[in-house]
């Protein structure tokens, strides 16, 4: 009898471990943009997002001759490539228009019927521009672009995303310099342009991940390396008395603070933020300290990057679950697809992009 009770009992762990596991369902899609010479190899730092059945993608960059840790050039992209998705997993990306400049580490939006691409920068300047991209007809072959209202200074490397019927920026580097400006768009009233809120407290971050829960805007983590500083806590937005609280950070599995500077997130939707990926905060600070190129130079496992799936409610933290394969990344561009997500590219380490696309259900 006491046998069969262990049993029973092992057996209902292992189960409960397997099913904490599953919470995420990974599949690898196939298909990358190859229109633009160097794209094939991966990007990071690119705007995508999902319109109208179709995954779009635009911007990024990569190392794609020489790598960054043997003096390469760093190169920007500006194609916008579209595919449709099905159930196949087949991404047959097609080159459906360009952006005016290339560039990376802006922000996208993702609104119902288009979407917007803010800010960024590449090797010659840094951009205070905002696009809107959309469909020109119902074949989906080609993209028109227009230009919205744009920055009051030239940001890149922010965080940004949709809350409520406002657009939030926050951080960044402002004419090259981390600061802590944070700026709003209304969509009821576009015209009236930007609008600076108060900045965030403390030190200045690039890099933060951000999500809107119940009308609020939060946001955690970043860095700066001007200051060789790095943050794990986070702060949310009170409109009533336009000021800033301070929220808890994420934490990993062993409860310890976890550092998502150079993560992802999305909403998953009003209520909830998911949260992915971001660079080992300790390894990081050896690398902003040292001088030399040796932190470039190590195997991927090395760097150890934020592995973990997190999901957010406004309260609490949660780890949903962690793939050092899929999720340890950082860079990458995530979109929600109606609760089906999908990763693009990212850095496997300092300056090794990767050129592939998981799609991602969450099971509870």
């Amino acid at each position: 009898m006491r046998k069969d009770l262990f049993l029973l009992l092992i057996s209902f762990l292992l189960f409960s471990c397997r099913s904490r596991e599953k919470q995420v369902f990974y599949e690898e899609m196939v298909g990358f943009p190859d229109k633009e010479l160097g794209i094939e190899q991966g990007v990071s730092a690119c705007f995508a997002g999902i319109l109208d059945g179709y995954l779009l993608m635009a911007g990024g960059c990569n190392f794609p001759d020489v790598p960054a840790a043997e003096g390469g050039t760093k190169k920007y992209y500006k194609g916008i490539y579209a595919a449709k998705l099905t159930a196949e997993n087949v991404l047959d990306w097609k080159l459906v228009g360009e952006l005016p400049s290339e560039v990376a580490y802006g922000v996208t939006i993702s609104l119902y019927d288009r979407l917007l691409m803010i800010g960024g920068n590449n090797s010659a300047e840094s951009f205070k521009t905002a696009y809107s991209v959309a469909w020109t007809d119902d074949l989906h072959t080609t993209i028109q672009i227009d230009s919205l209202q744009s920055l009051p200074f030239p940001l890149d490397n922010m965080t940004g995303c949709l809350v409520g019927r406002y657009i939030y920026l926050a951080g960044g580097n402002k004419d090259g310099k981390p600061c802590n400006d944070v700026l709003r768009l209304s969509l009821d009233d576009m015209a009236k342009g930007w609008e600076s809120l108060p900045s965030f407290p403390g030190q200045a971050r690039i890099q933060s991940v951000c999500g809107g829960i119940d009308g609020v805007f939060y946001m955690w983590g970043g860095f700066d390396l001007s200051a060789k500083t790095l943050n794990t806590d986070g702060f949310c937005y009170d409109e009533a008395h336009r000021q800033w609280i301070s929220v808890q950070g994420p934490e990993d599995i062993q409860h310890r603070p976890l550092f998502t500077g150079g993560g992802i997130a999305i909403a998953r939707d009003s209520q909830q933020v998911i949260v992915i990926g971001g660079v080992n905060k300790d390894i990081f600070m050896t690398g902003m300290l040292q001088t030399d190129s040796l932190y470039m130079r190590h195997p991927i496992p090395w760097y150890q990057f934020n592995p973990y799936v997190l999901q957010f409610d406004g309260k609490r933290w949660k780890v949903l679950s962690h793939s050092q394969g899929i999720t340890a990344r950082a860079g990458a561009a995530l979109v929600n697809g109606d609760g089906v997500f999908y990763m693009v590219g990212g850095e496997l380490k300092p300056g090794i992009r990767s050129n592939k696309i998981y799609k991602f259900d969450i099971q509870e």
